[in-house]
């Protein structure tokens, strides 16, 4: 055939080729290059998809202003790869799996005003799937904030509710009748010994002694002695009323309750304060910033002297707060910004009041193979959850995740003290396998069967699990980094 026949022939097939790239190009939903990727923005989140092996999604991001700090974050149930680039396309950040389950998250970069470039792709060649791609714009506040810590002296005192009422004379010796309510408020939580009496048998033909305890509703009758733990608060009542006969003409009923119990005598003269104390924080973040031991509290001629604490910041837009937590004081601080600059955020976040008594699942490594190992098992063990009820599904990635050991014996079992033992190498290449993932499931959980296709953990494990862990290695890397 001559060459101008075969020329004739190629050019349509080119043509073709283009044209059907452009096509495709047009059904892809973000950009492929910084020059035409898709503008995003500090404080927003945008919606992409992995659509076709090997795709690559580019957003752009101006800043306005220098010194700001900018998080960025996938939110996903693939595995993606997250990298940002600078304008002239040097690398200033990427990660795999920092986030939640797969997802990247490119901590806090301190960026300079400017165009950057972010970078979505799938860890894998041949993954698939939507996500979320969110930017964080953060600042850093700089504060100094106080500490006073002094202690109280606290003595044991007694106070008195009474009531008391007298009859008339003679000849009309008509009856009498009084009453008495009173409110204590306690210092501290503390034990209160009670202890109730009246004049006489014969003067009193009516006589009421009763309390209630903090936010307690009912009223409780005493009738001598008692010792009751109070809270907050003890409310009194007494009632008492005279006889009506010439026996107790002009004799009176008294009624009284008296409280036993420790209360504030005066502060002490001895104070320490601290104004030096220095941080700083990103907006919207609670972090704890110093922790200080609680002396011992002491007795010292009949007065028992109490430790109390006082935090104060000097700038608004951090509150500062602390717990008791046993044996120190714990000092949070979270900070919220009203401007409308780089945060451009008006929340308010508050310090938790109390740490959660319910404790958290969770699953740990102990004992991980580096990487080319073929003979030690993964171990670790997982608390906070009963060994009975739950299991450990555990993954490993090559080429697309598979299940470890078999596919046929998917589940861990735990053992009673919650600790874990397996076998990843039961299949060829699997001591060159680039991640490790285990989740925490219930133990009669079914893992569906695994589509040849399929380059990701399915979202029913996912969605199954109480806990996670995913670990990272490589050839160079012998040493594990704990995503």
């Amino acid at each position: 055939m001559c060459k101008k026949c075969i020329q004739f022939i190629m050019i349509p097939i080119w043509i073709i080729c283009l044209l059907s790239t452009n096509i495709w190009a047009k059904d892809d939903d973000h950009g492929n290059t910084c020059e035409d990727a898709t503008p995003v923005y500090m404080n927003s989140s945008i919606y992409g998809m992995i659509e076709t092996s090997g795709d690559i999604d580019v957003f752009q991001l101006d800043v306005q202003a220098p010194g700001a700090s900018i998080a960025i974050l996938s939110k996903s149930k693939t595995d993606l790869y997250g990298i940002l680039k600078d304008s002239n396309g040097n690398v200033i950040a990427e990660d795999d799996d920092s986030g939640e389950l797969f997802n990247f998250k490119i901590g806090s970069q301190i960026l300079k005003e400017g165009r950057y470039c972010v970078f979505v792709k799938h860890y894998s060649n041949h993954g698939l799937g939507g996500y979320e791609l969110e930017i964080k714009g953060e600042v850093m506040i700089n504060f100094k904030y106080t500490t006073t810590m002094s202690w109280t002296d606290y003595k044991y005192v007694k106070h008195v509710v009474n009531t008391s009422c007298k009859s008339k004379g003679w000849p009309e010796c008509s009856s009498r009748s009084c009453s008495q309510e009173k409110e204590i408020e306690v210092p501290f939580e503390q034990d209160i010994a009670l202890y109730a009496d009246h004049n006489s048998a014969t003067n009193c033909k009516e006589k009421t002694k009763r309390y209630k305890i903090d936010d307690d509703e009912d009223w409780t009758g005493l009738y001598k002695g008692e010792n009751v733990h109070v809270k907050k608060k003890i409310a009194l009542s007494v009632y008492g009323k005279t006889c009506h006969n010439w026996n107790c003409c002009g004799k009176t009923c008294s009624v009284w309750i008296d409280v036993n119990m420790f209360d504030k005598v005066a502060d002490s003269d001895h104070l320490e304060t601290n104004e030096d104390n220095e941080d700083s924080i990103e907006i919207g973040v609670t972090k704890i910033i110093q922790r200080m031991p609680i002396p011992e509290s002491k007795y010292e001629n009949g007065l028992v002297k109490n430790l109390s604490l006082e935090v104060t910041s000097v700038n608004p837009n951090v509150k500062v707060s602390f717990q008791q937590k046993e044996d120190e004081f714990v000092i949070y601080a979270s900070a919220s910004s009203n401007s409308k600059g780089i945060a451009g955020t008006n929340k308010q976040l508050d310090i938790p009041s109390n740490i959660s008594a319910q404790a958290k699942p969770n699953i740990h490594f102990i004992d991980v193979p580096e990487y080319g190992n073929r003979l030690k098992n993964l171990k670790g063990y997982v608390e906070n959850v009963d060994s009975a009820s739950y299991s450990v599904l555990i993954f490993t990635l090559n080429d697309k995740w598979t299940v470890k050991p078999y596919e046929s014996q998917a589940l861990t079992p735990l053992k009673k003290d919650g600790s874990w033992n397996c076998d990843i190498t039961t299949n060829s290449g699997d001591h060159l396998s680039k991640k490790i993932a285990a989740f925490v499931v219930p133990s009669d959980f079914q893992l569906e069967k695994f589509s040849k296709d399929d380059q990701n953990i399915p979202e029913t494990v996912i969605d199954a699990s109480i806990a996670n862990l995913i670990v990272s290695r490589s050839e160079k890397k012998i040493d594990l980094i704990l995503e």
